[in-house]
């Protein structure tokens, strides 16, 4: 059973592949939705600002924080959503080893382990198709669990370990 962070001796199992995403692109993997979320953002901010300086003498305070919800929320669903993952980066490693496939992640370190007598499916997804940079994403699906191991910028020979250890399940 793989053990911790970033181990180079998992106890029974020899490890044959460690590695963690790629920190640019796993950052920035989901940067459609945020951009859906910026002009919201940029036009709530715009609009908070306007009421600012049009509230008059009278000071109505009430309709100056009217966008402020808004604000907030797109705010979280554009930038936040990036920030996010990047602390989220920082606690996620994946190990292959002669048992399975271990993937930690979260605060806790929690890490799941996959055996290979459940593994019936494996494939590799390219960045732009572009086997010279090597990054990808390495589909696998265990029993009736599907694992993405994302942004690898060594995807291929994670995917070559992967696809032996399923030709070898197939071949038993």
């Amino acid at each position: 059973m793989c053990k911790s962070r970033c181990v180079t001796d998992s106890g029974t199992e020899a490890l044959l592949w460690q590695g963690r995403p790629a920190p640019r692109c796993y950052t920035l993997r989901h940067w459609r939705r945020a951009l859906l979320w910026a002009p919201v953002f940029v036009g709530a901010l715009l609009w908070q600002w306007w009421l600012w300086h049009a509230r008059g003498a009278d000071g109505a305070w009430g309709t100056v924080f009217l966008p402020t919800p808004l604000v907030l929320v797109a705010f979280i669903l554009s930038c936040g959503r990036l920030l996010r993952a990047r602390l989220e980066w920082e606690h996620v490693f994946y190990f292959i080893s002669d048992a399975g496939v271990c993937i930690q992640a979260g605060r806790k370190n929690q890490i799941t382990h996959y055996p290979y007598t459940e593994l019936k499916d494996v494939r590799l997804e390219l960045y732009h198709n572009d086997v010279a940079t090597g990054l990808g994403w390495v589909y696998a699906q265990f029993g009736e669990q599907k694992v993405t191991l994302e942004c690898l910028e060594d995807a291929p020979r994670a995917y070559a370990l992967l696809a032996t250890k399923l030709e070898q399940q197939s071949a038993k």
